[in-house]
């Protein structure tokens, strides 16, 4: 079985120091008047949200534009995450050890975050990376525009990969 987990809201809470921190990024960049107002941020897939913060701000989405935000993103989100702010959701830690220990569990990660930011959220909280052998992120979609439903399908890929054998129908999204 493939138990894939979610994590902003999931695993863990940040108090919002994603957002804030993507809105730094963009004052770094373009300026103190960068703005996330009226940007949904819930559910989404980073790459969809850097490109609306963008529009939002009247900056073209392109790749250098996306680029410059998601490394300045990082070091920002990096910053606040030295504040303390992020936590492990009651419970998780046990839930997750138990699951680790099950033969038949394969633990993942499908999640909207890049690899690089999610990966320093759940380090904050006390969750290493590591602990999922599957690891599906925000921008793994193959398809352009990209799209969460799409993740499903790479997740299983990567089991397929790992364990040179097909998923049996259980696959769970958390």
């Amino acid at each position: 079985m493939l138990i894939l987990f979610d994590i902003d809201a999931t695993l863990i809470r940040t108090e919002g120091a994603g957002i804030k921190a993507m809105v730094d990024a963009g004052s770094e960049l373009f300026g103190p008047g960068f703005t996330a107002e009226g940007v949904a941020f819930a559910g989404r897939l980073d790459p969809l949200i850097l490109a609306d913060l963008l529009m939002t701000n009247r900056q073209t989405p392109n790749p250098g534009n996306i680029q410059s935000m998601r490394r300045a993103y990082r070091k920002h989100l990096e910053v606040r995450l030295k504040s303390g702010v992020g936590r492990a959701l009651p419970g998780v830690a046990p839930l997750l050890d138990r699951l680790q220990s099950e033969a038949a569990a394969t633990l993942g990660l499908l999640t909207g975050n890049f690899a690089e930011t999610g990966s320093a959220k759940l380090a904050a909280c006390g969750i290493q990376v590591s602990r999922f052998a599957i690891q599906v992120w925000g921008d793994d979609s193959p398809h352009d525009p990209p799209a969460r439903e799409h993740l499903p399908a790479v997740g299983m890929q990567r089991y397929r990969q790992l364990h040179r054998r097909d998923i049996a129908p259980q696959c769970v999204v958390i």
